[in-house]
């Protein structure tokens, strides 16, 4: 009996000991797994840097930051300094510090070289053409003004593939007439709008025929729109419709062409070149159709004994001057009955230079009076009076390069430049001047009431004008 009962007892110690061996392994694995993550928190926190570690690395970092900030700053102070001292902006480019007395205002955008300029014949617009594959048509109230807008409006209008290097607004001003560079055409482009009323592009319309005269190196259109000018290498000059269909073409025989133009009145062609005349040539129309009648020699402007680079003619085409070679200007009336063979009648013959003439770097303008004359050489502008021949002032170097073009505005009351990238705008308050000076001399000798109201009334607008202008020559 007693056996039995110790048997029990030992089953059920034996059936005690496998929860508690396992209960110990468990735990023994658990603290196992404690230990095992606590020793490697302590060592990745061995590993990085205290709070206070932390802190001072940030403030080493920001010092760091500070001196390089103020290295950074020494050193573009001193590369501004270097840029000043070298007259150059930002860019490395140099700056414009070309300053003038009657330097009105300067016109840029363009970022390639400004090849032609015209003004619109209502006189609202001033278009630009540029190497640059583009035309700028600015608003001439901005910057025809003693007060020039401080941003001067103008609209960027591009030209696939190719430039014009010649430019011309249509008498309407609604399109534009461009010799093209690399197709060597003249080109009929409608100026596109928007209903806001500003510019939105070109279109192109038609090209003039192409000739076998060679390069076309003058370009220019009649204020009736009535036919486009095209001067040739060749020396010749073709008159076309604005359909595109050849008029006329007129031989020159000047040996090298020089300079073409159109009279202002529409009238007249004129040419000058190697020889030592202009040959004028009237253009014909019927006056019942308006249909093309016929070109005839006008009439010659002579005197001079050497080639001619350049001439002009007044604003209302019953004047023009010619510059030669052989350092004199001639100043010529050529409101003459031509037809019963009257000769242009000599006004003025003076000396304008004592250099060699360039011819290629050579122009003149004149006034609409013909008492100012403006002529452009050697990248210098000289204004001259036509009535003694004397020069007034000489403006030095306006553009870093050769002047382009030398233009007066439709008022002759300003000079344009066009060189570089850039457009002067001079005011003429010399050829105000001028004109007081003349108008004061015919006072004196006025006889007649009629005559000398005339000449006062006349007196006292320019006077006017003057005084309120504010750019001057210094004394």
């Amino acid at each position: 009996m007693n056996r039995p009962k110790e048997n029990t007892e030992d089953d059920s110690s034996s059936s005690l000991a496998g929860p508690v061996t396992v209960a110990v392994l468990f735990g023994g694995a658990l603290l196992l797994l404690i230990l095992a993550l606590f020793g490697n928190k302590k060592s990745n926190n061995a590993d990085d840097p205290s709070l206070e570690e932390q802190a001072e690395e940030i403030v080493k970092g920001k010092g760091k930051k500070v001196k390089s900030e103020s290295a950074a700053a020494a050193a573009e102070k001193e590369r501004e300094q270097r840029r000043a001292a070298a007259g150059q902006n930002q860019k490395g480019k140099a700056k414009d510090t070309f300053a003038h007395p009657l330097l009105v205002t300067t016109l840029r955008g363009h970022t390639g070289e400004i090849c032609d300029g015209d003004f619109s014949a209502n006189g609202k617009y001033f278009v630009t053409s540029s190497e640059d594959r583009s035309v700028h048509i600015w608003t001439c109230a901005d910057f025809l003004s003693d007060d020039p807008a401080k941003e001067i409006r103008h609209s960027r209008l591009n030209m696939d593939y190719d430039h014009a290097v010649l430019v011309r607004f249509s008498p309407d001003s609604k399109a534009l007439l461009g010799r093209m560079n690399n197709d060597n055409v003249v080109r009929v482009l409608k100026l596109n709008k928007k209903p806001d009323g500003h510019y939105a592009g070109l279109q192109t319309v038609l090209d003039l025929p192409t000739t076998s005269h060679g390069e076309i190196v003058f370009m220019d259109i009649n204020c009736n729109g009535k036919f486009i000018m095209t001067g040739y290498a060749d020396t010749q000059i073709c008159l076309w419709s604005l359909k595109g269909n050849l008029l006329a073409t007129i031989v020159t025989n000047v040996a090298t062409l020089h300079c073409a133009k159109v009279s202002p009145c529409g009238r007249f062609v004129a040419a000058s070149g190697f020889t030592p005349d202009v040959k004028v040539w009237e253009v014909n129309f019927e006056k019942s159709s308006g249909d093309f009648h016929s070109v005839e020699r006008a009439f010659e402007l002579k005197g001079h004994s050497a080639g001619i680079p350049c001439f002009a003619f007044s604003g209302d085409s019953t004047h023009m001057v010619s510059l030669s070679k052989d350092k004199t200007f001639r100043l010529y009336d050529i409101n003459v009955e031509y037809k019963k063979k009257q000769d242009a009648r000599l006004i003025q013959d003076a000396i304008w230079t004592t250099e060699d003439v360039d011819v290629t770097s050579t122009q003149v303008a004149l006034s609409n009076d013909s008492r100012c004359i403006v002529i452009a050489t050697k990248g210098n502008v000289s204004i001259l009076s036509g009535v003694d021949g004397s020069v007034k002032a000489v403006i030095q170097s306006p553009l870093t390069g050769p002047i382009q073009k030398l233009m007066l505005d439709p008022s002759s009351g300003y000079i344009i430049t066009i060189g570089g990238r850039l457009v002067r705008v001079f005011r003429n308050t010399i050829g105000y001047e001028i004109t007081i000076a003349t108008l004061k001399d015919k006072l004196t000798y006025a006889t007649q009431d009629s005559i000398s109201q005339r000449l006062q009334q006349q007196l006292e607008d320019t006077q006017k004008v003057l005084s309120a202008c504010k750019y001057h020559l210094t004394a």
